[in-house]
């Protein structure tokens, strides 16, 4: 029988229809080599066994000391791969090991005045960033995140050819969006077209994505600048504070002006914008519109 791996790339992948972004593919290949490297040599079929996947996940989780969304990912990827082979006769076992608890992580926006920190930062980048001053790339891209709350990935991978300035509108199509699924429309407000003009000819050359880099600045380049900025800024700079924070910002800030922020995410199910973008801290229920019983008891001796 062929190698593990190579049945994995030359079979299983081929053949599931669901994993169409090269990015997925990266992903199993993360996960494979990191099943490498707690075995110390190349996987193996007798590899796909209970015992030695408990014990690659806890090599994940301990060892490496990995978040426990991304051990429950790459381990979730040999899973997948592995229940394939089990229905297709490759092995005789399903793998019966679960997914390790990942402990409920709040939501966190932008607070107002840290928003005009941010905006004002940006205004201060020097440079270029291909063809585009550097504080017009990233006011612009804030901009953006700011009046869609669209994500990171689709966002880099909007393409000119997407907008329709002289409507106010953005049409996004699926394939560049997560799940590949569902197309968005955004009407843009008049300033973000504004700043979108001066970003395209004749401010600029001729160019497909809308905020394309240069050879310099790639995905990698973007979060490292990103990171940079805010801790020059004074703001916090934590994972989750990145360019996701834009979203969560988003639907915060809509949820607090009376709108409706699952459908500002396009997202079919309220709870999950509740559960995971609306930021509690902001979004508490005020105390007082609980009435307090004991008001109307007249104090001891009264009367």
């Amino acid at each position: 029988m062929e190698s593990l791996r190579a049945c994995v790339f030359e079979r299983y992948l081929p053949q599931n229809l669901k994993v169409r972004d090269p990015k997925t593919r990266k992903n199993y290949g993360h996960a494979f080599a990191d099943f490498a490297a707690f075995l110390k040599r190349e996987p193996d079929w007798a590899d796909l066994n209970d015992e030695t996947f408990a014990a690659f996940v806890n090599y994940l989780d301990l060892e490496r000391d990995l978040a426990e969304t991304t051990v429950n990912e790459r381990a979730g990827r040999i899973k997948a791969f592995w229940t394939w082979a089990a229905k297709k006769r490759y092995v005789d076992q399903f793998p019966t090991i679960g997914r390790i608890p990942v402990p409920e992580r709040l939501p966190v926006a932008w607070r107002e005045d840290e928003l005009v920190k941010l905006f004002n930062g940006c205004r201060m980048q020097r440079g270029y960033i291909g063809d585009v001053p550097a504080w017009r790339w990233w006011f612009s891209i804030h901009g953006w995140l700011w009046c869609t709350s669209e994500r990171v990935g689709a966002t880099l991978a909007m393409r000119v050819e997407h907008l329709r300035l002289d409507e106010g509108l953005a049409v996004l199509p699926a394939h560049i969006r997560k799940g590949r699924r569902k197309s968005m429309v955004y009407k843009l407000w008049p300033d973000l077209v504004q700043m979108f003009r001066a970003m395209l000819p004749p401010y600029t050359r001729q160019r497909e994505l809308m905020f394309e880099w240069d050879e310099y600045f790639d995905r990698g380049t973007f979060y490292n600048r990103y990171d940079r900025m805010l801790q020059q800024l004074g703001l916090p700079h934590d994972r989750y504070r990145k360019p996701h924070a834009m979203r969560v910002s988003h639907a915060t800030w809509t949820y607090l002006a009376g709108n409706d922020p699952t459908k500002a995410l396009g997202h079919d199910d309220p709870a999950t914008t509740r559960k995971s973008y609306l930021d509690p801290t902001l979004c508490r229920q005020d105390d007082l519109q609980l009435f307090r019983p004991w008001d109307a008891v007249p104090p001891p001796g009264a009367g």
